[in-house]
């Protein structure tokens, strides 16, 4: 997965097994395929799409936005041996 998919993963698996979230999410913006694909690839399912929700750079941008639910994710954890 890479670097930046292994660290993604460390986070999430401590967000449900020691800190005892329900819900993790991330957002990131539609042209990011690269961050997109490690959300995907953790079982995060897309939610949304946030059009034009913030201002920078001299122009309005859209986020997507993913999340998984601390059983939907115990459930993709086994089935990957986690």
């Amino acid at each position: 997965m890479g670097f930046s998919g292994e660290i993604a993963t460390a986070m999430v698996e401590a967000a449900f097994k020691h800190a005892s979230l329900h819900r993790v999410a991330g957002q990131c913006s539609p042209e990011n395929q690269g961050s997109i694909r490690i959300m995907q690839k953790l079982g995060l399912a897309r939610e949304g799409l946030l059009r034009d929700l913030h201002y920078g750079r001299g122009k309005w941008w859209s986020t997507v936005v993913y999340s998984v639910l601390e059983d939907e994710y115990g459930k993709i954890s086994r089935v990957k041996g986690r």
